[in-house]
């Protein structure tokens, strides 16, 4: 489903060109650059809250989550996660599939899913809706790019609702 009138493209954006002005944290922990992949337009336009959570999601999250993630599309809100499996996957099928928007803030470039079996949101995501990273074509993935991926999906938020997250989960981060 395309989005009507959203612009959609591919870019290479600085951070505070895209989310307009930081203020003096936001600029300390802000990526200099951001790839980006669909509707760019929903960066500033409306708001964004991002839903996530635990990779490993009990029944219950994953029903919290797909409540949640409706409330906020019935408010017409951009629901903003990290396409990690679990919550995350949750998050954004429930908002396609609700006929909101979501974006996809990876830890990888914009051409590789994380995991690989969200290939095909991915590019549904990229296709229909926003998917973002501050890592380049090239760039190895690695475990310490979860936790800025999330830093640059706070960035990009109003808000942050963790549905489930473990004592050492890389959730907590964001929080």
């Amino acid at each position: 489903m395309r989005l009507p009138g959203c612009e959609r493209m591919q870019a290479e954006l600085r951070t505070r060109d895209a989310i307009g002005p930081l203020s003096p944290v936001e600029e300390k922990n802000a990526p200099e650059a951001l790839y980006t992949a669909g509707e760019i337009s929903l960066l500033t336009e409306g708001s964004r809250i991002a839903v996530v959570g635990s990779r490993t999601a009990t029944e219950e999250g994953m029903k919290r989550t797909r409540i949640v993630v409706r409330a906020l599309v019935a408010h017409g809100v951009t629901v903003v996660s990290g396409l990690a499996e679990g919550i995350d996957t949750v998050a954004h099928r429930t908002a396609i599939d609700g006929g909101g928007r979501t974006i996809a803030v990876l830890g990888t470039p914009l051409s590789r899913a994380y995991p690989v079996k969200n290939a095909g949101l991915l590019e549904e995501i990229k296709r229909d809706h926003l998917a973002v990273t501050q890592f380049p074509e090239g760039y190895p993935a690695k475990a310490e790019n979860f936790p800025r991926r999330n830093r640059t999906m706070a960035l990009l938020c109003g808000a942050t609702i963790v549905i489930e997250a473990g004592e050492k989960s890389g959730t907590r981060h964001q929080g």
